[in-house]
């Protein structure tokens, strides 16, 4: 006689981590039979008459199967749950990395944590900057690590290639060059052919084959844009460039000529001739130049002439580098003398400059029968710091040469003043006119630790500094016949 099944179980409901799960229902015994279907969700079975089976290909979320027991044509069924928590990490990246190239990784799930380049750091900014600067040339491996609430841990590695150089190359490794036709001249040609309503170009890397002329008004964002060699932009009208690049290709390119209004912002400028130079032009001119990059220029910035044109240089970074070779096939000019300018003024121009880093050059600033103003700047790693062709002769000007100096430059008028860089014993200052200036030295409670005044016909005084203690000052310069003064913050380290 065939006895009917007395009683099955499909097993415990449980999460598992992954796709792939055990199933553990009780066992047919003697002649019953057992089969497993699939009621929610989805999955295969390794053996569907098993009770211990494995079944993989779950659906994220729950899956419910049955476990149905036979015998003598009688059959009792156990239905279980298995609740898969499946983590799927997304993470793109360019096949290819150049150094001064940069791409916004974008990771999902967030949460986790990146590892690349030795380093490991939990993911707080979808999507992340990965620059390329700093990054050794080779295989670079980026692998995420995320963990969900369930305790399920999923981990991915992908890979690309670091290059040391990417001529010609968008800055942002995953866009791709658009080349702009020859026969346009000015923005609105530009405008037209990328067919944009408005005057915003947005989010695109152009290679600037001929000289551009901005007549009008147009704006570039998160742009890259690469200028063929001895290719100018002359801005007559309104030209503002935000969170953008600005490079050569091959060989410098000449640079940006204002005659009109011009903002540029968050942006880097290389591999120019003459980066950026102010003109004179149409009445309410200006430049404005804010936390922009001026790197491997012949010159960051200049000007042509004089004129009520204004501007506002602030917190802007002026930095060296191997230069590109001139688009002319010669030499560069001879003036400036000796290498890379952060600014060059000349025939009167002035400007007033504060918050700027110089590093990495030859000159940081020449001023050649000019008028300067320079507050809270740093000069790093700077040949000379700020010099006038006209006085050097006779030492008037002080630079140095150390790169870990602190040099305090008093003038004889309030047309130029400014500091650079001195050794950790030393304060060295200089004057163009005799016994006109006197300086102080502040600490941060406002005390006066340190007075100097010239006096008869020296133009160079050498102070040893040894008792003053390392720490944060301010240098006041005052000009006794003018009762015109300055100061700047520097940081004395011994």
């Amino acid at each position: 006689m065939l006895e009917a099944p007395i009683a099955t179980s499909a097993g415990p409901n449980e999460p598992v981590c992954g796709s792939t799960a055990i199933l553990a229902a009780t066992a047919p015994v003697g002649a019953e039979t057992g089969q497993w279907t699939i009621t929610e969700g989805s999955g295969n079975f390794a053996d569907a008459t098993l009770a211990n089976t494995s079944v993989i290909g779950l659906s994220p979320g729950e899956n419910t199967f049955k476990w149905t027991v036979s015998n003598a044509g009688c059959s009792l069924f156990d239905e279980v749950t298995i609740n898969s928590s499946q983590i799927n990490i997304s993470m793109e990246l360019p096949p290819t990395l150049c150094q001064e190239q940069f791409f916004d990784l974008s990771i999902t799930p967030s949460g986790g944590q990146l590892t690349y380049n030795g380093t490991t750091a939990a993911i707080t900014q979808n999507p992340l900057q990965i620059l390329g600067e700093g990054l050794l040339p080779g295989l670079l491996d980026f692998t995420y690590m995320v963990t969900d609430g369930n305790g399920c841990t999923s981990t991915l590695t992908n890979s690309l290639q670091v290059v040391d150089q990417c001529p010609c190359s968008c800055a942002d490794a995953f866009q791709t060059i658009e080349d702009l036709p020859s026969n346009i001249a000015n923005e609105q040609d530009l405008l037209d052919y990328f067919a944009i309503t408005g005057s915003e170009v947005n989010n695109k890397c152009i290679r600037v084959n001929s000289n551009l002329q901005i007549n009008s008004s147009v704006t570039f964002r998160f742009c890259s844009l690469i200028f063929m060699p001895g290719v100018e932009v002359k801005n007559n009208g309104f030209l503002e460039i935000g969170r953008s690049h600005l490079m050569g290709c091959d060989r410098l390119w000449r640079g940006i000529s204002n005659s009109g209004k011009m903002i540029i912002a968050l942006s880097k400028i290389r591999d120019a001739q003459y980066a950026v130079t102010m003109n004179r032009g149409t009445t309410g001119r200006y430049t404005r130049l804010r936390q922009v990059i001026f790197s491997r220029n012949f010159v960051g910035l200049t000007n042509s002439g004089l004129g009520d044109h204004l501007y506002s240089v602030t917190s802007n970074i002026f930095d060296g580098g191997p230069l590109l070779p001139d688009f002319s096939g010669q030499d560069l000019p001879s003036n400036p003398a000796g290498g890379l300018t952060g600014i060059l003024l000349v025939n009167g121009f002035y400007l007033a400059i504060n918050t700027n880093i110089f590093k990495n050059l030859y000159n940081g600033i020449i001023v050649d029968a000019a008028k300067l103003d320079s507050k809270l700047n740093k000069f790093e790693n700077i040949q000379h710091s700020i010099t006038n062709p006209l006085y050097s002769g006779n030492n008037y000007w002080l630079s140095t040469t150390n790169s870990a100096a602190i040099n305090i430059l008093p003038y004889s008028s309030a047309d130029i003043r400014g500091f650079g860089t001195t050794d950790a014993n030393q304060i060295d200052l200089g004057e163009t006119d005799e016994s006109r200036n006197e300086m102080k030295l502040y600490n941060m409670l406002g005390q006066n630790v340190l007075s100097l005044t010239f006096v008869g016909n020296k133009t160079q005084i050498d102070l040893q500094a040894a008792g003053i203690a390392s720490g944060l000052y301010f240098v006041e310069i005052t000009n006794r016949t003018t009762n015109l003064h300055v100061k700047e913050k520097l940081v004395y380290e011994k």
